[in-house]
C-alpha cells in the first residue's frame, strides 16, 4: 500500500475518533483560587422558598478573571481550509481585561490569527496532521486539539500537448507530491501549448481556470479550461509563450468549488535540445553508437573496443541558444569533449542550453569498453574482396590486413569475387585467429550488350547531362510530339519514372511494371512485371553490360535482361528503406544508396542463370547515419564519393568499400541534397541550405580537404550542377527557417577561376521551382556561341526554362526564358529532361504524364477576334505551343471573324479552307474550328471550342452541416435540392444554447457562374443585406466554397439568400435557406394490416407518420429478428425513401421470399430518429393480392401466435390513433365496436 493510502486511511480513522468524542464532550476547568459563592434553597411550611444565601466574604465591585473556555475543545479540518474559533472569558461578567494571545504547536499542520476573543485557524497546504490551538488570558489557558487529513484534489489530472489530439505531450513533474506545484518543461522550438484538465468524478460544479501573463501583450489573461476538453493556452485568448523565447513563464490553474479554491501552480521551463552527436576514435575513426541520433531520443549505446584510449566527442545544440555544451557536467569547449576510457561499462550524460534559465534535456550514452580478438582472413581466389560486419550491421574496416573484433560478439562477413559465387556467412569470435574462404566458380553468362544512346541517370560518366543533340532553340519552335498519361498523380510509387534510351527505346517504369516505349508515338511495346514498385519520384532505370537495373522501395534493386526483359537477379538491403538515390555501374559493379542507411555495392552479373530471381548479396555496405536520400554516387579509378545524409563526404575504396576519408561538410552548409559530379579534377554537389560545394581531388584520388571551396547560392538546390569550360549551372529556391521551400526560384550562372575559386555570374528569377538536374546542349555553341541549358519545373504547368549562356555573360543571353509550358494536366514534378540525338525532348510529370516535344518551324503566333467580346483561352496571353484552345463570346453573339497570325511563308487552312482569315457562324451559341498550319511538308494542328457565355444561374449542389468538414455531420434539405426549387429549410434538434454556426455549400451548376450569399435575418454579426465571405475547403480533390452562419438567436432562425449569378453576368437566381433548431419528434405507426401486398423481393405496407420526413427500412428474415436494431444501425445499414405526414402506403424493396420482419424508423428533417417499430412480413406467395390475416385466436393483435402485453401496446395505439381494428380479433365485449373497453378487457387478461 503506498504512503498516501496510508495517510487516507489513518486519516478517516482518526477523524471518526474525533467525531465520536465531540458527540460526548468532556467539561475541562481552569483551575485557580476564587471566592466561592454556595447558595441553598429551602422551603417554609407554606411552601414557599425562602432565599438562604449566605455570603461567605462581602462582594466587590470588580469581578476577577477565573478562567477561558473555547468554542470547540476538537476540530476536524482539510487542507486548504479555515475555520473560527471563539474564546470565552470566565465568568462572562468579569471585569479584568487580560491580553489573549492565540498561538499553534506545529504551523506546518495549522496556523491561527486571533484578534481578541475570535481567531482564524487555517490548514495550509501540505501532508496535514495532528496541532493543538491554544488559547491565553493571564494565567489561563484553553486549548483545541485539530486533527488535518489532506484534501484529496479536485484537479485528478492535467495533461499538456503540443497538439489537440494529444499525440505529442510535455512533460510535467510535481514538485513535492501534495503541494501542488509543478515544472512544465516545453521544447524551446514550439509556440503552442494545449491542457487537458480533469477532475475527480465526485466533483461536478467546479470551474478550472487557467492564469498567466499574455507573452505579446504583457497583460494578465484568464482562460476558462472545460473539464475533460482540450484548450489552447496559445490563442487568441491569451498566448503563454513564443517558439525560440526560453525565459521561464508562470502557469496558474485555479479549481473553484463554491467558496473554495485550489491553486495549481505550474513553473513553464523551456527544454533545450541536443542537435547533433558524434564521436570518434583515438585513431580518429568515426564510431557508430546506437539508435540514430535523434534529438527526442535519450538513450544511446555504444561498443568500443579496448584497444582505443579515448573517444572524442563533439556535441551541438539543437538551436543557436544552446551555447552551454555539457559531458558530465564539465564543459565542452566549442563541442568538444575527450572522453577517456576505463575497462567496462562508462554512463556519460550530455547536456545543451544557455547555462542560465533554459532546463536542458538529459542525454545518456552507455559506453561498452569490449576485449578485443585479432582474426585474419584468407581467400581463394586471393583477389576476393572481404566485407565484415558487426551486430549493428556496420562495415568492420581491417587494419594491418587483419580485423580487430570484440570477444564474444557474433560478426557477419560477404566475400565476393568476379567469376565466383559470393558466400556469406557468420561466425563468433572466441580468440585471435586465421580463416581460409574459398570461393566457388560462378556458372553466370555474358548479356548481350545492346545500344544506349542514354543509359544513366546522367548522360556523361561525370555525372554531367550534357548533349550535342540539336533540341528546340525557342518556344516558337517547339511542338509536341506526342503525350501519355502511364500512371496515377499523388503517389510516388505509381506515376511515371524518368526515361533512358536503350536499344532505340525508352525504358521506364510505373508502378511494378518495367516498360518499353515507342519514342516516336509513346506507345508501349513491352512491359514486364517487377518484384515490387518503382521509386517514380526521384530514379529511373541504369542500363549497363547488357541489363536493366531498377531500384525499387522497400530496399530493392532488380536486374533484367536487356533484350528479353528477363528477370535475373534480386537484392533486398538488410536495413531498407527506398532506393532514393541514382545508381552508379562501374567495372562489373553497381552502386546504390538506401535511405534508411547502406550504400552497397553489387557485382553486377548474373551468377546463376537457372534462377530468375536469385537473392544477390551485396560485396560491401557503408552505413551512414542519416541514410542517401536523393544523391548519387561518383567513382574515380580507385575511389567512390559518397555524401551522406549525416553530413559526411566520404571517399572509399570502390573495391572493398573500407573507409578512406570521412570529411566532415561545414556546419552552415547542411547536407547534400544533389549528386556529386566531376569535371576537370574537382568534385561537385548542392546542398540544403543552398550552398555549391567544389572539392579538388589529389594526386593519389583522395579528397583535398585544403583547398575545397564553397559558396552560398541561396537557399535550397535540388537539383546536381552542370559544369562546361568553366560555368556550373544549378537551379535554387528560397527556404525559410522552419526549412519550407518558396519563392522566388532562380536559375544561377557561377564562374569558376583556375584555382576553383567560384562566383555568381548572375541569376535568372523563374515561376517555378527548378528540382530537376539541368540538361545542356552545345548543339549551338559553333554557330552563335552560347550553350543552351534546359531547367524543368516542379509547378503546375510543368514549366520548362531555357537559359542561354557563354562565357562573360553577367545576364541571361537573348532568347532566355520560358521555353515551354501546358495548361492541360498537372504538370508538377522534379524530373529531367531527356534527349535523344534528334533532339527530341521527354519531360515526365507527377501526374503520370510524359510528353514528347521535337523541334518544329510552325508556331501560331496569335489569334484576333474581332467581335462578341472574345476571352481566348480564360483571358491569359496566347500560347502557341498549346494544342486546344477555348473562346468565350458575349450571349448572342451569332459570328466572328477569326484573324490567324503566323510567321512569313507558312500556309494556314481553317475548316478545309485555305486562309489566314475566316468568318465563322455559331449554332446554338457554339461553334468548333480546325486549324491546320503547313510548310514544307510539315503540318502542325489546333483546335478552338468557340461558345457564347451561358445563362445558367442555377445551383448544381447545395449542401449543409453542421460542421467545417461538409461530410461530417451533413445536415437535411426540406425539401431534397432541386436546382429549380428555391426555398429551403435545414434544421437539426437539440438546445441551441451554445449557438454553434452552421456551414453551407453551395456550388454553381456552371463553372463560370458566381455564388454570393447574403443575409437575411438572424446571423450573428451582420446586418441584414450584409454579405458572408466564402472560405474554401479541399475535399476529394475539389475546392469547395465555404459559408460560415451563426445563429444570432438559440430559438431563432437564421434566414440567408443564396444568388447565383450567371456567367453572362445578367441572368440571376435567388435561393433561400431557413437554418435553425428543431425539437419535434417524429412517431410512426402502422397497423395490424400494414401490409398491403407482398411480392418476391418487395411490399406495400401502411404507415402514418406525424410530419414530413424520411423512412428508414431493414428487413430481416424471421429467425434472425430476434432485436430491433437502434436508429444508428437502421442509418448504416438500411434504405430510406421519404415520406410525407399523415397515412400512406409505401412500397419497400430488399425483402426476400421467406418470413421476415420489417423494421421501420422515421427521420424528420432534423436528424431526430422516432422509436423503431417492426412489421411482420409474411412468406412470399405466388399471387400478388391483398395478405390474409388467417385464423388467429381472439387477443393475438400482431399475430405472432402468443397473446401478450404487446398486443395491448398495438391495440391500444391503434383504439388511440382512431384507425379501426378488426372486431374479430379485438371485440372482447362483442358490442360490434373496439374501444377503450376492448383495451381494459384484454390488459386485465394478460395481466392475470
Amino acid at each position: 500500500m503506498t504512503k498516501k493510502k496510508i495517510q487516507k486511511k489513518l486519516a478517516w480513522f482518526l477523524a471518526w475518533i474525533l467525531t465520536v468524542s465531540v458527540s460526548f464532550p468532556q467539561t475541562a476547568y481552569a483551575e485557580a483560587e476564587t471566592e466561592t459563592v454556595v447558595q441553598e434553597e429551602t422551603s417554609d411550611a407554606d411552601g414557599k422558598t425562602a432565599d438562604n444565601t449566605i455570603p461567605e466574604e462581602q462582594e466587590d465591585e470588580t469581578v476577577p478573571l477565573e478562567g477561558i473556555r473555547l468554542s470547540a475543545s476538537s476540530l476536524v479540518m482539510k487542507t486548504g481550509q479555515q475555520q473560527n474559533l471563539t474564546a470565552t472569558l470566565l465568568p462572562e461578567n468579569t471585569t479584568e481585561q487580560p491580553e489573549i494571545t492565540w498561538s499553534s504547536d506545529d504551523t506546518d499542520v495549522v496556523q491561527v490569527t486571533g484578534e481578541g476573543t475570535t481567531a482564524v485557524v487555517t490548514a495550509p497546504e501540505g501532508e496535514g496532521g495532528t496541532a493543538v490551538i491554544t488559547v491565553a488570558a493571564g494565567e489561563y489557558i484553553a486549548s483545541c486539539r485539530v486533527l488535518v487529513t489532506v484534501q484529496e484534489a479536485m484537479l485528478e489530472s492535467m495533461i499538456f500537448m503540443q497538439n489537440s489530439s494529444g499525440s505529442n505531450r510535455y512533460e510535467l513533474t510535481e514538485a513535492e507530491e501534495g503541494v501542488r506545484e509543478y515544472t512544465l518543461r516545453v521544447p524551446e522550438s514550439t509556440n503552442v501549448v494545449y491542457v487537458r484538465p480533469q477532475l475527480r468524478d465526485d466533483v461536478q460544479d467546479a470551474q478550472i481556470t487557467a492564469k498567466f501573463t499574455d507573452i505579446t501583450s504583457g497583460e494578465e489573461v484568464s482562460v476558462d479550461l472545460p473539464t475533460d476538453e482540450v484548450t489552447s493556452l496559445t490563442s487568441s485568448a491569451g498566448r503563454l509563450l513564443k517558439a525560440y523565447n526560453i525565459q521561464p513563464v508562470e502557469l496558474t490553474l485555479e479549481v473553484t468549488e463554491g467558496s473554495y479554491t485550489e491553486v495549481h501552480k505550474i513553473h513553464v521551463v523551456r527544454g533545450t535540445y541536443l542537435g547533433s552527436l558524434q564521436i570518434t576514435d583515438d585513431e580518429g575513426g568515426e564510431v557508430a553508437y546506437t539508435p540514430t541520433f535523434k534529438k527526442t531520443v535519450y538513450e544511446y549505446s555504444v561498443h568500443v573496443p579496448s584497444s582505443r584510449k579515448y573517444l572524442q566527442m563533439q556535441l551541438k545544440g539543437a538551436e543557436k541558444t544552446s551555447t552551454v555544451l555539457t559531458v558530465n557536467g564539465e564543459p565542452a569547449e566549442q563541442g568538444s569533449y575527450t572522453l577517456p576510457l576505463t575497462e567496462g561499462t562508462m554512463k556519460v550524460v550530455m547536456q545543451a542550453g544557455d547555462g542560465e534559465v533554459a532546463s536542458p534535456y538529459s542525454y545518456i550514452l552507455t559506453v561498452y569498453v569490449d576485449t578485443i580478438c585479432y582474426v585474419s582472413i584468407a581467400t581463394d581466389p586471393e583477389d576476393a574482396v572481404v566485407a565484415v560486419y558487426d551486430a549493428d550491421k556496420v562495415q568492420v574496416d581491417p587494419k594491418n590486413g587483419r580485423y580487430e573484433l570484440i570477444k564474444g560478439q557474433t560478426y557477419s562477413y560477404t566475400v565476393s569475387a568476379p567469376g565466383y559465387q559470393t558466400e556469406s556467412g557468420q561466425f563468433q569470435v572466441s580468440a585471435d585467429e586465421e580463416k581460409k574462404i574459398t570461393l566457388k566458380q560462378s556458372s553466370g553468362d555474358q548479356q548481350e550488350d545492346v545500344d544506349a544512346e542514354w543509359g544513366g541517370y546522367w548522360k556523361t560518366d561525370d555525372n554531367l547531362n550534357i548533349v550535342d543533340a540539336p533540341m528546340p532553340g525557342s518556344l516558337s519552335s517547339a511542338e509536341v510530339l506526342w503525350k501519355q498519361q502511364y500512371g496515377t498523380f499523388g503517389n510516388y510509387t505509381n506515376s511515371i519514372s524518368d526515361g533512358i534510351l536503350v536499344d532505340g527505346k525508352i525504358c521506364c517504369f510505373q508502378g511494378n511494371e518495367l516498360l518499353y516505349l515507342d519514342p516516336v508515338t509513346g506507345e508501349t511495346l513491352t512491359k514486364v512485371k517487377m518484384r515490387d514498385k518503382g521509386n517514380s519520384a526521384f530514379t529511373k532505370p541504369l542500363y549497363a553490360a547488357g541489363m536493366i537495373f531498377v531500384p525499387l522501395t522497400n530496399g530493392r534493386i532488380q536486374a533484367f535482361n536487356a533484350k528479353t526483359l528477363k528477370s535475373l537477379w534480386l537484392y533486398t538491403d538488410i536495413i531498407g528503406g527506398n532506393t532514393a538515390t541514382a545508381l552508379r555501374y562501374d567495372s562489373g559493379y553497381l552502386y546504390a544508396g538506401f535511405a534508411d542507411g547502406n550504400l552497397v555495392c553489387l557485382f553486377a552479373g548474373d551468377e546463376d542463370p537457372e534462377q530468375t530471381e536469385e537473392d544477390k548479396t551485396a560485396v560491401w555496405r557503408k552505413y551512414d547515419s542519416g541514410g542517401y536520400y536523393r544523391t548519387g554516387v561518383y567513382t574515380g579509378e580507385t575511389y567512390l564519393y559518397a555524401c551522406g545524409r549525416s553530413g559526411n563526404l566520404y571517399c572509399l575504396n570502390k573495391k572493398t568499400g573500407q573507409t578512406v576519408q570521412t570529411v566532415k561538410l561545414p556546419d552552415e552548409t547542411g547536407i547534400a541534397s544533389t549528386a556529386i559530379c566531376q569535371d576537370q579534377g574537382r568534385l561537385y554537389f548542392a546542398t540544403e541550405n543552398g550552398y555549391l560545394c567544389s572539392y579538388p581531388l589529389a594526386e593519389d584520388g583522395t579528397i583535398d580537404t585544403e583547398h575545397a571551396q564553397v559558396l552560398s547560392v541561396d537557399g535550397m538546390i535540388f537539383g546536381t550542377p552542370v559544369i562546361y569550360e568553366g560555368r556550373i549551372y544549378v537551379g535554387s529556391a528560397g527556404k525559410d527557417r522552419y526549412g519550407t521551400v518558396h519563392n522566388p526560384y532562380h536559375l544561377n550562372v557561377i564562374q569558376m577561376d583556375m584555382d576553383g575559386n567560384m562566383a555568381l555570374a548572375y541569376q535568372m528569377t523563374i515561376d517555378g521551382c527548378p528540382k530537376g538536374t539541368p540538361t545542356l546542349t552545345t548543339a549551338y555553341a559553333k554557330e552563335d556561341g552560347y550553350v543552351y541549358v534546359y531547367f524543368t519545373t516542379d509547378s503546375s504547368n510543368g514549366g520548362i526554362y531555357l537559359l542561354k549562356d557563354k562565357a562573360g555573360l553577367t545576364q541571361p543571353g537573348e532568347g532566355s526564358g520560358l521555353f515551354y509550358q501546358q495548361s492541360e494536366v498537372n504538370g508538377s514534378g522534379s524530373g529531367t529532361i531527356l534527349t535523344d540525338s534528334k533532339g527530341n525532348l521527354y519531360v515526365r510529370y507527377e501526374s503520370g504524364w510524359m510528353y514528347a516535344i521535337k523541334s518544329s518551324a510552325l508556331y501560331l503566333e496569335d489569334v484576333k477576334i474581332s467581335e462578341g467580346n472574345p476571352v481566348i483561352d480564360n483571358g491569359g496571353a496566347f500560347d502557341g505551343q498549346a494544342q486546344n484552345h477555348t473562346v468565350v463570346l458575349e450571349a448572342g453573339t451569332s459570328e466572328i471573324t477569326m484573324n490567324f497570325q503566323v510567321a512569313d511563308g507558312v500556309t494556314v487552312t481553317v475548316n478545309g479552307q485555305e486562309g489566314a482569315s475566316r468568318k465563322v457562324a455559331l449554332q446554338d451559341g457554339r461553334a468548333e474550328v480546325e486549324v491546320v498550319l503547313s510548310k514544307d511538308g510539315q503540318t502542325r494542328q489546333y483546335s478552338f471550342q468557340i461558345r457564347t457565355k451561358s445563362s445558367d444561374a442555377t445551383l448544381g449542389t447545395l449542401q449543409v452541416s453542421f460542421s467545417s468538414i461538409v461530410y461530417v455531420m451533413e445536415m437535411e434539405l426540406e425539401p431534397a435540392f432541386q436546382k429549380d426549387v428555391l426555398e429551403y429549410n435545414s434544421s437539426l434538434y437539440g438546445d441551441g444554447k451554445d449557438r454553434e454556426p452552421y456551414y453551407v455549400w453551395p456550388i454553381a451548376s456552371d463553372s463560370k457562374a458566381t455564388v454570393k450569399v447574403t443575409v437575411v435575418s438572424g446571423v450573428n454579426g451582420y446586418n441584414a443585406g450584409d454579405e458572408i465571405e466564402a472560405a474554401t475547403a479541399v475535399f476529394d480533390d475539389q475546392v469547395r466554397a465555404r459559408y460560415k452562419v451563426r445563429p444570432s438567436s438559440e430559438n431563432k432562425p437564421a434566414l440567408i439568400n443564396i444568388e447565383v449569378t450567371a456567367e453572362d453576368g445578367k441572368t440571376t437566381k435567388d435561393y433561400t435557406l431557413k437554418l435553425f433548431r428543431d425539437n419535434a419528434a417524429p412517431k410512426i405507426t402502422a397497423g395490424t394490416d400494414a401490409v398491403v401486398t407482398r411480392e418476391k423481393n418487395s411490399a406495400k405496407i401502411r404507415i402514418t407518420a406525424n410530419m414530413d420526413g424520411y423512412l428508414y427500412y431493414l428487413f430481416a428474415d424471421k429467425e434472425d429478428s430476434n432485436k430491433i436494431p437502434t436508429a444508428n444501425e437502421m442509418k448504416t445499414n438500411g434504405k430510406r425513401i421519404a415520406i410525407r405526414k399523415g397515412e400512406q402506403t409505401v412500397e419497400l424493396d430488399g425483402l426476400r421470399t421467406g418470413e421476415g420482419v420489417m423494421y421501420l424508423y422515421e427521420m424528420a428533417y432534423s436528424q431526430r430518429f422516432s422509436n423503431g417499430i417492426q412489421v411482420d412480413i409474411p412468406e412470399y406467395s405466388d399471387s400478388n393480392t391483398p395478405v390474409d390475416p388467417g385464423d388467429s385466436d381472439k387477443g393475438d393483435i400482431n399475430r405472432d401466435g402468443i397473446i401478450d402485453l404487446v398486443d395491448v401496446v398495438q391495440i391500444l395505439n391503434e383504439v388511440t390513433a382512431g384507425r379501426s381494428v378488426d372486431t374479430e380479433i379485438a371485440d372482447f365485449n362483442e358490442d360490434g365496436i373496439v374501444d377503450m373497453r376492448d383495451v381494459l378487457i384484454l390488459l386485465n387478461t394478460v395481466t392475470k
